[in-house]
């Protein structure tokens, strides 16, 4: 993974899982999630994302910026939010079969889903509500739509968009 090369920030949001990861990992956690409604099986997998690795920049880590793709959060002592987007955008993708988008803030990067019967902050696209799935948020917070209060002047930039 050391040498894995770097590509365009988006595409890191469509690399498959291996299958030594469909092996290991994904069997582990389909059996947490077995027979649990839509909003706890998202609530475990953002947990997940956000307490199961230790947080820092890139800069920090490698001296520059590396985004990662799923699989290479794994592998890495480290990493920062764009990477655990592109872990918990894969692992919805794996386990759940709702709009999801990828939003670029100035300096974040997050997930939002169009979930029903889910509340909290939001952000519109294509005249549907997506609710902020944050993937570094609150480390013993499995909530989405917590309130980022500090990006809701901001702008953003979609990224990646799963139907």
């Amino acid at each position: 993974m050391r040498h894995y090369p770097l590509i365009q920030e988006g595409a890191y949001f469509d690399i498959p899982f291996s299958p030594a990861l469909r092996a290991s990992l994904i069997p582990q956690l389909k059996a947490l999630t077995r027979n649990k409604p839509p909003l706890e099986v998202l609530g475990l997998l953002t947990a997940f994302s956000r307490t199961a690795f230790r947080y820092q920049e890139d800069i920090q880590s490698f001296g520059r910026s590396k985004p990662m793709i799923p699989e290479e959060v794994l592998y890495y002592p480290f990493s920062d939010c764009e990477d655990r987007a592109a872990l918990l955008y894969a692992l919805i993708r794996e386990f759940l079969i709702v709009p999801t988008i990828v939003i670029a803030y100035p300096n974040h990067m997050t997930l939002a889903v169009d979930l029903p019967n889910l509340g909290g902050e939001f952000v519109i696209h294509k005249g549907r509500r997506y609710f902020i799935c944050d993937p570094t948020g609150s480390i013993n917070g499995s909530l989405v739509g917590e309130p980022l209060k500090w990006w809701e002047s901001q702008t953003f930039q979609l990224i990646r968009e799963f139907k």
